[in-house]
């Protein structure tokens, strides 16, 4: 067989190499890609979503950050992966970026539960470089790490990207500080 030739299932082989391994000789796989487009799921990164309770302790109640910037998201079983990054105004020059955490449930009877990323930590710093991020004339869109920036979906069809430290970028566009972007793979 050469490179480019066609191989039908009809030609291939059953080989056996002991009472529990049966394969196709010749078979052939092919990666799969599920293609999304980004979508704001975050609209407010300049402020943090820690809701305080009356002693004025931090309440991670995912319930209670979802607000007018902050919404869950229902992804539907479309990928296995969610993707994040910060697009911010490309006339930004300094400032930190904002670190995030990600919620998931599979409905709104179920609860929010913590979901991590692909480095096994729950929460990820968006990072800003104002020198390469890729620019549109408008906003400057930071570089999603396969690791750092890459969260698990855990089977879970809504998503909720939450800021714990907020986003203080100079707003030197004197426009919107920033976006969470997300993309689901």
């Amino acid at each position: 067989m050469a490179l480019g030739d066609n191989v039908s299932f009809a030609d291939a082989t059953v080989s056996k190499h002991g009472p529990f391994d049966t394969h196709i000789a010749n078979s052939i796989t092919r990666p799969a890609q599920i293609s999304s487009a980004w979508t704001i799921i975050h609209t407010t990164p300049e402020t943090h979503d820690h809701p305080t309770g009356s002693d004025g302790a931090v309440n991670l109640r995912p319930d209670l950050i979802v607000s007018a910037g902050t919404q869950y998201v229902d992804v539907d079983g479309r990928g296995t992966s969610l993707v994040l990054m910060h697009r911010y105004d490309d006339a930004e020059t300094s400032g930190t970026s904002p670190i995030i955490y990600v919620f998931g449930r599979s409905g709104t009877s179920d609860p929010w539960c913590r979901l991590k990323n692909k480095s096994d930590s729950i929460t990820a710093t968006l990072t800003a470089d104002f020198t390469n991020d890729i620019e549109d004339g408008t906003f400057a869109y930071t570089t999603p790490d396969p690791d750092d920036h890459v969260f698990d979906l855990l089977g879970c069809n809504q998503v909720l990207v939450a800021v714990k430290t907020q986003s203080t970028l100079d707003d030197a566009g004197g426009g919107n500080i920033g976006d969470i972007l997300a993309k689901v793979i």
